[in-house]
């Protein structure tokens, strides 16, 4: 007979999505200088979708390949940003 541990061991790997919001965020204000709200962040699959001020969005815009070097050395799956 199989121990319960068994069955759940598929759960332990599934990541905290507030976790990689920290990330994001701390990656934002790294890049840019400027800080953002994890409420202002959402992650759908592999990209991630930012509401925010229309400055700061043409900001993220222009650094846009620094900023996803910087979020990749910590979420590799991350593909673009919108």
């Amino acid at each position: 007979m199989k121990d319960i541990s068994d069955y759940l061991v598929k759960f332990k790997n599934i990541k905290n999505p507030k976790q990689d919001k920290e990330i994001i965020a701390e990656a934002i204000k790294k890049v840019t200088s400027h800080s953002i709200d994890t409420s202002a962040i959402s992650i759908q699959r592999t990209i991630i979708f930012l509401k925010t001020n229309p400055y700061l969005l043409q900001e993220i815009r222009m650094k846009k390949e620094t900023l996803l070097e910087e979020i990749k050395k910590n979420l590799k799956e991350i593909t673009d940003i919108k």
